[in-house]
């Protein structure tokens, strides 16, 4: 669960949005043993809201999900290359009661009422090590826009998209496929 935090922190739904389209990553092993599957959802061509969604499973064949992380942002602005993306909501919902148990008793994200199925605003706050973007907080990446995919930039401690200065420079070899 750790590298789940670690890679959507580093990163970065549901989108109300009638004329969202869905961009896909196949699920993959991220760390020692998480499988996680990264969804995008947004209309790329438009000011619209945008959503990362990741869904971590318990399993190799990806069918068995524990816990949804989303964050859910309003496309600020996209010029050329560049997207900012203007921070709405964080989220985890933790898919069983055990996971629900165990956040609770870890008081993850000093939040004691985890319930299974409740999506539960993180917004701003810090879990474990990893600061939880803020309301209305900016998120400043890079994206490539091929119509049936789309590719976003690599970040690293160093260019983390926290600020302008701090946007990736180079895109990241897996690409999300409509």
């Amino acid at each position: 669960m750790k590298s789940l935090l670690a890679f959507a922190l580093v990163f970065t739904g549901t989108i109300l949005n009638a004329q969202a389209e869905i961009y896909k990553q196949d699920c993959r092993v991220v760390g020692d043993d998480d499988y996680l599957q990264f969804t995008i959802e947004s209309d790329l061509n438009s000011k619209s809201d945008f959503a990362l969604k990741i869904t971590a499973f318990e399993d190799e064949a990806c069918t068995i999900p524990y816990l949804h992380f989303n964050q859910y942002f309003k496309i600020d602005s996209m010029n050329n290359e560049q997207i900012n993306l203007k921070t709405q909501k964080v989220t985890y919902t933790a898919v069983s009661k055990e996971v629900a148990n165990a956040l609770k008793m870890m008081n993850y994200c000093e939040i004691k009422n985890w319930k299974a199925g409740n999506e539960t605003d993180v917004t701003g706050k810090m879990c474990d090590e990893f600061q939880q973007l803020a309301k209305d907080e900016i998120f400043y990446q890079i994206i490539k826009n091929n119509n049936d995919s789309v590719k976003f930039g690599s970040t690293t401690k160093a260019l983390d998209g926290r600020t302008d200065q701090k946007r990736p420079t180079q895109f990241d070899e897996l690409e999300y496929i409509k």
